[in-house]
């Protein structure tokens, strides 16, 4: 299998791991989050993603429906086929751009490329975190 070679944009974004998630930053407080590859809400079929924000928060562009969030509020929650379920939390403050509404429609692109097109958010972040609460698992 071959890797795909890295874009522009992404040389400019550097990975930070905390609590099960990945964040990749950009200088500019541009901040995309995704799940770790080895995250337990990947482990089995996902059959569900819900995203906690009103839809208008998940188009735009951060436009006109931008929403603020802290860094304990929830992005989402990930219903697996095993019966688990994993709320999400962004883990930074910000503002939230761009949900991933692909996910909606085929979750299993999650798990497919957890890191790439699988991302769940893309927040303008008002400062680094301290802490970050961002796995709650429910069986």
């Amino acid at each position: 299998m071959s890797v795909r070679p890295c874009t522009n944009i992404e040389e400019d974004l550097k990975p930070v791991e905390r609590n099960g998630l990945l964040y990749y930053e950009h200088g500019t407080n541009i901040t995309v989050v995704c799940l770790m590859p080895n995250h337990p809400a990947l482990k089995s079929p996902i059959q569900s993603i819900s995203f906690f924000q009103k839809s208008a928060c998940l188009i735009g562009k951060g436009k006109k429906g931008a929403c603020k969030v802290e860094a304990r509020s929830r992005l989402c929650e990930i219903k697996n086929t095993d019966g688990t379920s994993h709320v999400i939390r962004y883990g930074i403050p910000g503002t939230l751009l761009e949900g991933n509404g692909r996910l909606l429609k085929d979750p299993e692109l999650l798990r497919r490329s957890p890191t790439y097109e699988g991302y769940l958010g893309i927040i303008l972040a008002s400062s680094k975190p301290k802490e970050s609460i961002t796995l709650h698992s429910v069986v």
